[in-house]
């Protein structure tokens, strides 16, 4: 881990739970197990309609969601639109591999955030990022207030 994730994560005074969406269950489980050792905790989620039903559940608790863009059925900006549906502030930010649908650009106009693509440079470099928009996120609700 390196020295920045460090700072960040000694500085957090909360956990920030995300929720990941991903319909491959090595990529969930390896989030699963590595990004609580970055202070972040997870709902993870295989599938458009089990994302849709986590983040009802978390009643307003997801600070934000990582997204997969290649998905059966519903792919990742048709799930952040249905998430945005029920709370348009929601931050979010895609992962893919490839993705003949969407470039990386008009990927990040859905989001407003850079897309992570797989496979990972480095977990840090994912706690790294999600940290930067959780804290984006909140620096923004707080202004906001």
């Amino acid at each position: 881990m390196n020295e920045s994730i460090r700072v960040l994560r000694t500085r957090a005074e909360r956990r920030p739970l995300i929720l990941v969406v991903d319909d491959e269950w090595a990529i969930l489980k390896l989030l699963r197990q590595a990004l609580p050792d970055y202070g972040i905790d997870l709902e993870i989620a295989p599938h458009w309609l089990s994302a849709l039903r986590k983040y009802e559940e978390s009643q307003g608790q997801l600070e934000a969601a990582l997204i997969d863009v290649q998905m059966p059925v519903c792919d990742g900006p048709e799930v952040l639109g249905l998430q945005r549906s029920q709370n348009p502030k929601l931050k979010a930010c895609f992962m893919t591999g490839f993705s003949k649908l969407h470039s990386k650009e008009s990927l990040q106009r859905i989001s407003g955030w850079p897309v992570l693509e797989k496979p990972f440079v480095s977990l840090d470099f994912v706690a790294l990022s999600l940290w930067r928009m959780i804290d984006e996120a909140s620096s923004i609700e707080v202004s906001d207030a």
